[in-house]
């Protein structure tokens, strides 16, 4: 049984939360946008010329001094960049899933009725003042952070590799 007190809190604690949310976003988006700018170009950046290392024999025998060590980092900066990328739009993704939970909660309670009809219209009234309320993180505004991102950024980062690979100048022209 849930006691009136109990969920007269839970708008309180939706509204913090929503809050919370919205304030996170709108003073930290610039610093997102700037994140998520900061991992995506030495994303493409460094899988380029790992790949062009690739291609080059002195890099993949380790003959030359380094040359090996250069080709590894940079496939591990690209999979530090990728970490940053795919932890930055899983936590605001999750973040997001979370909040938008309350509404399904208090339609369980609602169906559920362990309480008073004062309770009841003011769970009642709490759905219809959150049923079009639907938080989103946004680097900025450029784009909203959700997992769906993951594939544009890699669709966006493929298209970039293969454009600087074709656009590259052959050996001997």
């Amino acid at each position: 049984m849930y006691d009136q007190a109990q969920i007269h809190t839970l708008p309180l604690t939706h509204s913090t939360v929503y809050k919370l949310t919205c304030d996170i976003n709108s003073e930290f988006c610039i610093q997102i946008l700037l994140e998520m700018l900061q991992s995506f170009i030495p994303l493409v950046t460094s899988i380029y010329v790992g790949m062009i290392g690739r291609s080059n024999p002195h890099i993949t025998n380790c003959e030359e001094d380094g040359n090996c060590v250069r080709f590894v980092t940079h496939f591990c900066l690209a999979a530090l960049c990728v970490t940053k990328l795919v932890v930055i739009t899983a936590f605001c993704h999750m973040a997001r899933d979370e909040i938008s939970l309350t509404p399904a909660l208090a339609l369980r309670l609602m169906l559920r009725r362990p309480f008073g009809a004062e309770s009841f219209n003011e769970l009642q009234l709490f759905c219809k003042q959150i049923r079009n309320i639907d938080p989103e993180f946004t680097a900025f505004g450029f784009f909203t952070l959700n997992l769906r991102l993951l594939s544009s950024v890699t669709a966006a980062a493929v298209t970039y590799i293969v454009i600087l690979i074709q656009s590259r100048p052959m050996a001997g022209e």
